[in-house]
């Protein structure tokens, strides 16, 4: 696989928040073992529901995140359906919801081994693709 890809090229990617909500959801009782396990198509989707939901989320940070945890979610924005995990609790440096460190740590081995290129990743699509789904406005 390689690096060099379009963006364009990236698939599936969720269509609603809802959508994202479901797929990730999916993924939030798995053990790192089965997240390894997970079908290269599968991990993708549940991957790029990150970025959809959370386009401020920046992956160099999901493991650099610092240690100080924030129990309250202070966000305006909760779709319809999310478990209460992927709010909070959170790191504070990073914004990552702990419930999400073990999917970041999948993506990134995934990363270094070679099996998830650089521009699903950093699944610059999945952020547009969410942000344009919230604020339709945008795309005008």
């Amino acid at each position: 696989m390689t690096a060099k890809r379009n963006a364009s090229n990236l698939s599936p990617l969720p269509t609603s928040d809802q959508m994202a909500v479901a797929w990730l959801t999916s993924a939030l009782d798995l053990s790192p073992k089965q997240l390894r396990e997970m079908k290269p198509r599968q991990f993708k989707k549940v991957w790029y529901s990150v970025a959809f939901l959370y386009s401020g989320l920046h992956p160099d940070a999901a493991t650099d995140h610092g240690t100080t945890v924030s129990r309250e979610y202070e966000g305006d924005y909760v779709p319809d359906g999310i478990d209460e995990r992927l709010l909070a609790p959170y790191y504070e440096e990073s914004g990552w919801p702990v419930a999400l460190e073990p999917l970041a740590n999948e993506a990134w081995r995934r990363f270094d081994e070679g099996s998830l290129a650089d521009d699903e990743l950093y699944c610059c699509d999945a952020q547009r693709a969410g942000m344009l789904h919230r604020n339709p406005h945008l795309a005008s």
